[in-house]
């Protein structure tokens, strides 16, 4: 329990901003790119945390990358949208790609933090 809680400490100290910054994706039927930024400079980066809500009436896919060789893809069906992406990321920016297919109406929304 008390590495928990100083893990969860450093995680707090470390982060790049103590809130997460968000993005609103409300044309969700076209192709859209987003960089997302680590707000600080000179700060060791870590791992990524992107939550993505919303709702869409056709098929889509997000693609997280660094613009060279590391893709992430995910593939999202008609309805509700709710997830929930952590991991390892060791860069102070990411490229998020949203890919939609067959999507007229709907609207989604990704908040993300760098640690």
């Amino acid at each position: 329990m008390k590495y928990l809680i100083y893990f969860l400490l450093f995680l707090s100290i470390s982060s790049c901003r103590q809130e997460k910054k968000s993005i609103k994706i409300t044309d969700v039927s076209k192709y859209q790119e987003f960089l997302l930024e680590c707000p600080e400079e000179n700060k060791t980066v870590n791992s990524l945390l992107i939550e993505i809500n919303g709702v869409i009436d056709g098929n889509a896919t997000i693609i997280k990358s660094n613009g060279k060789n590391v893709n992430y893809k995910y593939e999202f069906k008609r309805g509700e949208i709710k997830k929930v992406i952590f991991g390892d990321w060791y860069a102070p920016t990411c490229i998020l790609k949203y890919k939609p297919n067959n999507v007229d109406e709907g609207e989604i929304d990704i908040k993300y933090i760098f640690y």
